[in-house]
């Protein structure tokens, strides 16, 4: 008998883990007011305050990565809010070295700034390397955002 719930305890266990294909642990961060969700590697973390004070776009999802990676989604609002904004491709990518940014920034690091309209709602997503070239993460969290539509 010890060893059956020892046995239905780790199965569980294994079960409540977070987990993608290869191993690789992912978490989910989910806005559910908003209508946003994301998943991450367990080494990102959510931050839960602001770190810009701009009021349109607004702050959605801060993702905080290891050697100071960040991925910050913010929403652009109003009736206006998609305009000149492209559909979301299927895919998210990112070319070139990261260069600085100047609107609603964070941080003054260099990084990356794609712009996309989703379920009726216009989006700006900045993408930061950090101290290590994490390129891959950060197109990978973009690239699981969930978007409810309006």
């Amino acid at each position: 008998m010890k060893k059956l719930c020892l046995l239905g305890l780790g199965l569980a266990l294994l079960l409540a883990t977070p987990t993608s294909a290869g191993g690789d642990y992912r978490l989910r961060y989910e806005r559910p007011k908003l209508g946003l969700l994301v998943t991450y590697p367990a080494s990102w973390r959510p931050i839960r305050h602001r770190l810009t004070r701009c009021s349109n776009p607004v702050e959605r999802i801060d993702l905080a990565g290891p050697g100071g990676a960040l991925l910050m989604v913010q929403e652009s609002l109003g009736r206006n809010a998609t305009r000149g904004m492209l559909p979301r491709p299927n895919r998210f990518g990112i070319g070139g070295p990261p260069h600085p940014l100047a609107c609603c920034t964070p941080t003054r690091q260099p990084g990356w700034l794609l712009n996309f309209k989703d379920g009726g709602r216009g989006f700006y997503a900045y993408l930061y390397p950090g101290s290590k070239s994490l390129r891959a993460e950060l197109v990978a969290i973009l690239n699981s955002l969930r978007v409810r539509p309006k």
